[in-house]
């Protein structure tokens, strides 16, 4: 392989590795309301654990909740 040839090849895996940061990122849902309208619940209660939970919905009176029938990905942290 020559030099050349090696730094094409460096040059264009570069580009190609941030094509698909730079399409998550442009194509990242927006929400122009709240998504967690009906708050949070908890339940079941003991000594070392609760349980906590919530839904997506900007629209709770909605067949999907206002989510459009889309899977949403969800970070979560504690």
């Amino acid at each position: 392989m020559l030099r050349r040839d090696f730094l094409e090849f460096v040059r264009t895996a570069s580009l190609a590795a941030t094509v698909p940061n730079a399409w998550r990122v442009s194509f990242r849902p927006r929400l122009l309301d709240d998504p967690f309208t009906l708050g949070v619940a908890s339940g079941d209660p003991r000594m070392d654990r609760v349980m906590l939970w919530t839904r997506l919905a900007p629209r709770p009176l909605d067949p999907d909740g206002g989510m459009g029938g889309v899977r949403t990905g969800v970070r979560w942290e504690v």
